[in-house]
């Protein structure tokens, strides 16, 4: 993935610890891996700074009220929004933050919430970054973006080039080209969800197909772990925002696809399988660690990939997928890390790793737009299940 904006880094390295029944201590450092960050401007909270976010706590027993879950959602888009008023550029980044922002309007019906997604597909003219003819997932996921709004409003949504592109792929394509775990999230839900909409079965046999190279041909799954690898090059470092792709893909996947729709047993067993590793692997405080096989690999809090990881639990759990006597524990622990520590006072939403492909250090005050973007998932589907 390129980058071009909204990495943002606060502050100098942080050596902070967190009390919750055991000590754990982070060294932070901005960066990133993988790829460059280019970032456009900082953003110094007034309120709510890492010294506030980061003191001792005691885990949550249960979930808060929907109206506290759905506060920290507002709090969280409206910071965004007022302090990024252009919804930005087409590209991946942007286009998961406007999903979530969609998800989050599905939740709560906040007009300002729907009209930022409009106006960024507006000014796109509901195109592609790459053109129609594009391979890159990194692209279509802009698709998704779309499909939620047509969705709110049918009929309103020029779908033209995302159909463009993935009847492309299923003609032309080769299976092998979602090299990369992040691949699944961006590209898959897109396949599913138009091959649904649009009847057409030939598009969720090519996500499977692809799904299936990524998973058992390039192997980037492993069969004892239950985590992904994010790349060939990177195999057996399970790193969590890559596994949170994968994780959250795969609920997205499940939601679009009828009950009798083939292959459906291996994407829900692939999900399970990763709850149960990702359930072992969380911290005491309820994050997860950066790179989830090795908490002394630039341990300490983590928010985008503890998001979707909440996401994909909140969903597992809502929709029978999980067992909620088991996993209900986990998620109001990561809950709780997200919507008290990660979440300031005034709405911005720390500890996001920078852009990259590996583990890497994150900081109290770093936001991104693909952050805010997976946060504003998890508190939707955690306001689902919340009491009233």
């Amino acid at each position: 993935m390129s980058s071009r904006r909204h990495g943002i880094a606060v502050g100098a390295a942080a050596a902070i610890a967190i009390a919750v029944g055991v000590a754990l201590t982070s060294a932070a450092t901005p960066g990133t891996a993988g790829h460059p960050t280019s970032a456009i401007g900082t953003i110094a909270p007034t309120t709510g700074t890492a010294v506030d976010n980061l003191r001792t706590r005691a885990v949550a027993a249960t979930l808060p009220r929907r109206a506290q879950v759905l506060a920290g959602l507002r709090r969280a888009g409206n910071y965004w929004i007022a302090t990024h008023p252009d919804p930005g550029a087409n590209n991946w980044r942007e286009a998961v933050m406007l999903h979530g922002y969609l998800t989050a309007h599905a939740t709560v019906g906040d007009a300002l919430f729907i009209n930022y997604a409009r106006r960024w597909a507006g000014n796109n003219a509901f195109g592609l970054h790459g053109g129609p003819l594009t391979h890159n997932p990194d692209d279509q996921v802009s698709g998704r973006v779309y499909l939620d709004l047509d969705g709110d409003r049918p009929n309103s949504v020029d779908l033209s080039q995302i159909m463009s592109s993935v009847d492309e792929m299923v003609r032309n394509g080769a299976d092998n080209e979602w090299w990369w775990v992040d691949a699944l999230y961006m590209g898959m839900p897109v396949f599913a969800q138009l091959g649904v909409v649009e009847n057409e079965p030939s598009f969720v046999d090519k996500a499977y197909a692809m799904y299936h190279n990524t998973k058992s041909v390039r192997g980037l799954y492993s069969k004892t772990a239950h985590l992904w690898s994010r790349d060939q090059r990177h195999r057996g470092v399970f790193w969590s925002r890559g596994n949170g792709w994968a994780f959250a893909a795969l609920a997205d996947v499940l939601t679009a696809l009828p009950g009798n729709t083939a292959h459906r047993a291996d994407y829900r067993t692939t999900f399970q399988q990763m709850a149960a590793a990702l359930a072992a692997a969380q911290r005491p405080d309820g994050f997860w660690n950066t790179d989830l096989g090795d908490p002394s690999h630039f341990g300490g809090p983590e928010s985008s990939g503890t998001s979707l990881f909440t996401y994909g639990l909140a969903w597992g759990i809502r929709h029978g997928v999980l067992s909620r006597a088991k996993y209900l524990p986990v998620l109001i622990k990561a809950w709780h890390a997200l919507s008290t520590v990660a979440l300031h006072s005034n709405g911005l939403v720390g500890y996001v790793q920078p852009e990259g492909g590996t583990p890497a250090p994150s900081t109290p005050n770093h936001t991104a737009d693909y952050g805010v973007g997976v946060f504003l998932l998890a508190a939707s589907a955690v306001a689902e299940l919340a009491p009233q």
